[in-house]
């Protein structure tokens, strides 16, 4: 399964703890689930 997330930051601080959070949130919710971040500007 993939699912694509679009995310509309601020600034870099945001830009960089977005992909974190997403992380969290899918570890906690779907543990099984392989999580691969991509950014682009």
């Amino acid at each position: 399964m993939t699912v694509k997330i679009g995310c509309i930051v601020e600034g870099q601080g945001d830009v960089a703890a977005v992909p974190l959070l997403i992380r969290r949130i899918a570890a906690e919710l779907y543990p099984e689930l392989a999580t691969s971040i991509c950014s682009t500007f």
